[in-house]
């Protein structure tokens, strides 16, 4: 039986589509058809995975030296050529450059291919700060690109840039990008030809001239419209530059800490389904101060309404739950604001996932050095226990300052896995590199443990991490990613893992939003019951795909996929025979 209550479980008459060349199936029709071949995909199907021939070498305990736990390849981008660029070379230790950029994997034309949008950053001298362009990259194949940027007419910045927040914000079936930074915001339009327009934020009533970070959309009012969640972060600016010493060596400039400034309020703005939007900061009442680094947007308490969690930075975070008057803050009062001390952590990185399969999703932190990483697990609706000792987080050595980061069954086993990208914001950091490796963790029961990696493995390479999304980039049906550090190429990492049987669903609204954020799969099989969510917002600075990755490990037979639609309808799904892709349509 469903989790989801008392949502009544409907079996619609799907029809497939499937692609051969692509291998996508189509179900779930209302509308329009997409003009393809069809045939008949029967609901009572099932997938069971072939037996695994053997499993996969893993450590067992935190510091073993097991070589490669995952079979992951690295892919440089457009042969290293795309970098984000924090100013550090100008030598201003000034702390804007501690941020770095994020990354958005989305398909912009809609060939079926996963494109990437890597946001630039900016330049710094003395009093002034210039932003420079993005880059757009536009999939030919698996793991290749060409440069897109200024054909598709997204070669224009005014500010310096951190993130990028993709959704359908227009509901036309092309993806537009949000980009966040130093300045302000800037929305690129999808006109559906392969090319951007670059549209004036303020006459949109998006205005935003402060710092924003991580942006997370949303239907944070339940009318089937997108609406942008936007953290701030201080309020830094050379007038307001103060001069901090090293930690090694008093007599060097450092980067500030961010306890130096004063935080900024987020904003928040609702879609009004006419391409404008409204602000909703003030009548909303959101806190007054945060340092928002990290935003991710789902339906936490399980009320029918979507909610917003911000990971702030040496501040109490944020859980926003939506109510008939617009979000309530309730960080505190639901165990999320502060580790197990009562102590705010500098938090970057956030994600949610079901890691105890009680049908409520938990929430999960990457925080600075010394820091435990957070998870906070949700016993109630809306209310959490700290349980990072239970799972073993305690164990992690501390020099990691964490940034971006995701969950998703890695090694195919069933259990979620977590990969960590990280580097130090500090020019001279004290007990730790700057530049610093990816962390691995994969599940094992009811603790995560640390994977290590043999010498001149990517996952082994220090780098100085910060963005970090998941998107199918060679069309095997499983997730890859992308990494965008500061001042470094970016770089991608393909799962090249054979067990199981994997598959993307990529949902799309009619009355929900067409790209509908927040929506839940329900995957049962013979085994186990598994919920995942299609968040808004997540990791650090960027967006991943919009599909759900589906893992049905060996040994396993797939019995139902049930989606849970942001309106609360849910609805039965065929079950794939073979194809790596499926689209469901709301019905």
């Amino acid at each position: 039986m469903s989790r989801w209550g008392a949502a009544r479980r409907t079996r619609s008459s799907l029809v497939a589509l499937l692609l051969a060349a692509s291998g996508t199936a189509f179900v779930g029709c209302s509308g329009d058809s997409p003009d393809r071949p069809e045939s008949m995909v029967s609901p009572d199907a099932s997938i069971s995975s072939a037996p695994l021939d053997e499993a996969p070498t893993t450590p067992n305990s935190p510091e073993s030296t097991a070589a490669a736990p995952w079979r992951l390849t690295e892919h440089p981008l457009l042969d290293g050529q795309v970098v984000y660029s924090s100013g550090r070379e100008a030598k201003l230790s000034t702390i804007l450059e501690s941020l770095g950029g994020g990354v958005g994997a989305i398909d912009f034309d809609r060939d079926g291919r996963v494109d990437l949008f890597l946001p630039g950053g900016g330049k710094l001298s003395p009093g002034s700060v210039t932003g420079l362009a993005g880059r757009l990259l536009r999939a030919t194949g698996a793991f290749e690109f060409v440069d897109a940027t200024r054909s598709a007419r997204c070669d224009t910045i005014g500010f310096y840039s951190h993130g990028c927040a993709a959704t359908d914000w227009d509901n036309d079936g092309f993806v537009d990008l949000l980009v966040t930074g130093y300045g302000g915001l800037q929305l690129f339009r999808n006109q559906g030809d392969g090319s951007f327009e670059s549209l004036e934020v303020s006459a949109l009533g998006l205005v935003d001239r402060s710092w924003s970070t991580s942006a997370a959309w949303g239907d944070l009012n339940g009318d089937g419209v997108p609406d942008p969640y936007v953290p701030h972060y201080v309020d830094w600016s050379f007038d307001n530059d103060p001069i901090c010493q090293g930690e090694r060596d008093r007599t060097l400039r450092e980067i500030c800490s961010p306890r130096r400034f004063a935080g900024l309020r987020d904003a928040c703005f609702l879609g009004n389904g006419d391409g404008t939007f409204r602000d909703v900061t003030e009548t909303w009442r959101l806190p007054a101060e945060g340092k928002g680094l990290g935003a991710v947007v789902l339906d936490v308490d399980r009320d029918g309404r979507q909610d917003v969690y911000v990971g702030n930075d040496t501040t109490a975070n944020f859980l926003l739950l939506g109510s008939e008057n617009g979000l309530v803050e309730q960080g505190e009062l639901s165990g999320t604001a502060f580790d197990d001390r009562g102590i705010p952590n500098g938090s970057m990185g956030v994600a949610a996932a079901d890691f105890d399969r009680n049908g409520l999703f938990d929430l999960w932190v990457a925080n600075y050095q010394s820091e435990t990483f957070a998870l906070y697990r949700q016993d109630q609706a809306g209310l959490f226990r700290y349980a990072s000792p239970s799972y073993g987080l305690r164990t992690l050595v501390p020099e990691f300052v964490a940034f971006g980061t995701v969950i998703v069954d890695i090694d195919r086993d069933g259990e979620e896995d977590i990969l960590v990208s990280n580097g130090h914001v500090l020019d001279h950091p004290a007990g730790a590199e700057r530049d610093q490796v990816t962390l691995a963790l994969a599940r094992r029961g009811q603790r995560f443990e640390r994977l290590t990696w043999p010498a001149g493995h990517p996952l082994d390479r220090p780098r100085s991490g910060r963005g970090l999304a998941l998107g199918d980039l060679d069309e095997d049906g499983d997730a890859d990613f992308v990494f965008s550090p500061s001042d470094q190429p970016a770089w991608a990492l393909s799962n090249d893992e054979s067990s199981g049987v994997t598959f993307v669903v990529e949902p799309i609204g009619v009355r929900s939003a067409r790209i509908p954020l927040g929506a839940e799969l329900q995957v049962e099989t013979d085994r186990a019951t598994r919920s995942t969510v299609m968040a808004g917002g997540g990791s650090y600075l960027s967006t991943s795909q919009p599909v759900f990755f589906v893992v049905v490990p060996a040994g396993e037979t797939l019995r139902s996929l049930e989606l849970r639609w942001p309106t609360g309808a849910t609805q039965l799904l065929p079950l794939p025979t073979g194809e790596r892709r499926v689209v469901a349509i709301e019905q």
